[in-house]
């Protein structure tokens, strides 16, 4: 009786971490509402990392994150990018890593917004953001 019922926890507990377990599928996600430049939207986050879909139509300012690193994952368009002293052209499948501290920016090249997802550790609430100015 108790290999039954320690069964039964068990398998109960993997139905439960089964159905917890989140499946986003970007094809799907769509900004809310029209947007000047930029739009991101949450998927998740805790203490530890956030992940946000991140819509540009035009370019992202020259800044650094002192307390995150972030990881962009290219799914739609195409940009120029700046990455500590490096300049990339990225598109669809890139992978980007962004070291802690490291001043990056972007520069939207393709016709239609770029779109991708921010993954950031630990969490971003949004304050770790510090603009630079471009020399001339």
């Amino acid at each position: 009786m108790k290999k039954i019922i320690a069964l039964s926890v068990l398998l109960l507990s993997m139905v439960v971490y089964i159905k917890s377990q989140n499946v986003v599928t970007p094809s799907q996600h769509l900004p809310k509402k029209d947007f000047e430049n930029i739009w991101s939207e949450k998927i998740y986050s805790d203490s530890l990392v956030s992940s946000v879909f991140i819509w540009v139509k035009r370019a992202v300012a020259l800044h650094k994150h002192v307390q995150h690193s972030e990881h962009v994952y290219i799914l739609e368009g195409s940009a120029d990018m700046k990455i500590g002293e490096d300049n990339y052209s990225v598109v669809p499948g890139d992978l980007v890593l962004i070291p802690v501290n490291t001043v990056h920016s972007l520069t939207v090249t393709s016709h239609e917004p770029l779109k991708a997802i921010s993954i950031q550790a630990p969490e971003f609430l949004g304050k770790d953001r510090e603009y630079i100015k471009e020399s001339p």
